[in-house]
């Protein structure tokens, strides 16, 4: 278990925050701080559609053509052939390291989720997802410092 994140910490500052940056019209979306934030089980502002949470597995980089982003303290890659999402942690602080991702196809019911490695400094892992084909994904990488979730420059692929 790694340090002050618990198994069932999952991202509702992550999600508030990049709902602001990566759906139009929600920068101004207060982000709750710190892991464990009360409402992590429905994204922020749609109450219908649960988040999609997942445990990144242990498995080893693939040579397949995907996008990545890549920072001091995680490198996050999409694969759209496949549908995977690659985390791995680049920094020894013992806290995990999350790909966040929104497929906004319908407005009215987007689809986000967080893709979480606690795996530790490293290895590479992988959320085996099933995306839909020739959807626009929006995605970044996010990492606890200071305090709160930091979030990587946001990037587009078309699944």
């Amino acid at each position: 278990m790694r340090s002050g994140i618990t198994k069932y910490t999952v991202a509702a500052a992550v999600l508030a925050t990049a709902s602001a940056l990566l759906i139009p019209g929600t920068a101004s979306a207060a982000a709750p701080r710190g892991p464990g934030s009360a409402g992590e089980d429905t994204a922020a502002g749609n109450e219908e559609r649960p988040l999609e949470k997942n445990w990144a597995k242990l498995h080893d980089l693939t040579d397949a053509p995907r996008n990545c982003l890549d920072n001091a303290y995680v490198k996050g890659c999409v694969q759209p052939y496949g549908d995977m999402l690659w985390l791995r942690d680049d920094e020894w602080d013992g806290i995990d390291v999350r790909l966040v991702w929104i497929d906004n196809s319908d407005p009215e019911d987007p689809r986000r989720g967080i893709c979480q490695d606690a795996e530790g400094y490293g290895d590479w892992t992988r959320c085996d997802k099933d995306l839909p084909d020739g959807h626009e994904i929006k995605w970044t990488t996010s990492w606890w410092a200071d305090g709160e979730w930091r979030l990587g420059k946001a990037q587009r692929i078309i699944i």
